[in-house]
């Protein structure tokens, strides 16, 4: 019971946590039989949590065992039924516990339980998928020996897509394939075992890169983010109008690093002039502080007056409520991000883990606090008002403070009207000039 009222809650943070969050494939994960589910592992604890809250079954999971060094720790990680997998870096002489864990496992398995494994066996916050660990496929092969090869066991890969790992407002896409049959390895692990454990880790690492953006080089991360952000959800790349906003952006940038890659390939010299135009066409439009989706010849051809007024009348008539919002959420917004910062300093992959942890506490807390106080202060029946008002208006103040943010764009792009005219071409050409190398890729179908 205390689970799904804690799963609950924690569904609510997530979701004003993440601007938009989308979940495909959960068909893919069987309800009645045994399942090891395998996922990338860019984010920490955050993977984990956002794993357990969509997955329409509870499973138990495996983690690093440094993370059950003390007994609290310890007696959080049973309630939560994850186990602890023990490393070379752990120390050689930890090793034979996992003989236990894996024992565990064939067990679990065996009950028809799902378990939860991040194969890559490191959490690193990159768009790449590290080279998969044995250890998958052998408590696979492991449970199918004990059940005497009579187990219908499968293994579901799993991609979590964050576009901003780090921090908060950015998109969650969890990509779930189709299961891959353990069964129809048997005759070949039968004759060569070794063999047969680096097909079954190699085919579900060929799986998973499929789920997930990967950028073989990571110098590019900084040029593909861009093109991103210049792409977001562009029509003249989708034939299909139906799919899911946050899964096209997700297709987008299977295409953009397929296209890099072979454009880096066939032509280097084209690929660094592309890349400086970018890194050029960014840094005047953050010195100008132009906004990106407001950079296109409509806007800019439009007359102030009707760009901006509007938007002052928009902001006068809408001022009480965020005045409302900011005082009401400075504390459980504020806070939870400063405590955080100072816990987590250079281990970003922690941040978000900890940061939605923390504030998801501070703000149940927080809100109680203050309805026990207006109780006592007003009367009772302020009280639903309060808790429904309050966190609504919470994030109507991140939304009026970005509309602020554009109205000082648009007077400075007005304002700067020739460069925004320059600015607006060398966009539309790179826009351009990714489309063209997108579409020489198509007839490979490689997204």
């Amino acid at each position: 019971m205390f689970f799904q009222i804690l799963k609950i809650i924690v569904r609510i943070a997530v979701g004003f946590y993440y601007r938009r969050t989308y979940v495909k494939g959960m068909e893919n994960i069987p309800m009645d039989r045994p399942v090891l589910l395998a996922s990338n592992h860019p984010n920490a604890f955050m993977d984990a949590i956002v794993l357990t809250l969509f997955f329409p079954r509870r499973v138990f999971s495996l983690a690093r065992s440094d993370v059950f060094d003390t007994a609290v720790k310890r007696k959080v990680m049973r309630y939560f039924r994850i186990m602890p997998v023990y490393r070379i870096q752990d120390g050689a002489d930890q090793l034979y516990k996992n003989t236990e864990i894996f024992e565990k496992c064939h067990t679990l398995l065996n009950q028809k339980s799902g378990i939860l494994i991040f194969p890559e066996g490191i959490c690193i916050q990159e768009r790449r998928l590290r080279k998969l660990r044995k250890g998958l496929a052998r408590i696979a092969f492991g449970s199918m020996e004990v059940a005497d090869f009579k187990m219908d066991l499968c293994i579901v890969p799993v991609g979590i897509n964050y576009t901003k790992p780090a921090r908060h407002g950015g998109d969650l896409f969890l990509n779930i394939d189709a299961p891959i049959e353990v069964e129809s390895y048997l005759d070949q692990y039968n004759t060569d075992k070794i063999r047969t454990i680096n097909k079954l880790t190699a085919d579900v690492e060929k799986a998973m890169s499929k789920l997930i953006v990967v950028i073989e080089d990571f110098k590019d991360d900084e040029l593909v983010g861009q093109l991103e952000s210049l792409l977001e959800n562009d029509p003249k790349l989708f034939g299909d109008n139906k799919l899911n906003p946050v899964e096209k952006d997700f297709i987008i940038s299977r295409k953009i690093t397929h296209g890099l890659s072979d454009f880096k390939k066939n032509s280097p010299t084209g690929f660094q002039e592309l890349k400086l135009k970018v890194r050029e066409f960014f840094a005047i439009l953050n010195l100008q502080g132009f906004k990106l989706e407001l950079l296109n010849r409509a806007i800019l051809d439009k007359s102030i007056i009707s760009l901006i007024v509007p938007k002052l009348f928009f902001a006068i008539a809408t001022l009480p409520i965020f005045m409302v919002g900011s005082i009401l959420n400075y504390i459980p917004y504020r806070f939870p991000f400063l405590l955080t910062k100072k816990i987590v300093k250079s281990n970003v992959e922690f941040f978000s883990s900890i940061n939605l942890t923390i504030g998801t506490l501070i703000f149940i807390f927080y809100y109680l606090l203050i309805s026990v106080l207006t109780v006592v202060l007003f009367n009772s029946s302020f009280v639903p008002l309060l808790l429904i008002a309050g966190p609504f208006t919470g994030k109507f103040a991140l939304y009026y403070r970005n509309k602020l943010v554009q109205i000082v764009a648009l007077y400075k792009m007005k304002n700067e009207h020739e460069l925004a005219g320059k600015l607006i071409k060398n966009k539309n050409d790179i826009v351009e000039k990714i489309e063209n190398l997108i579409h020489s890729m198509e007839k490979e179908k490689v997204y």
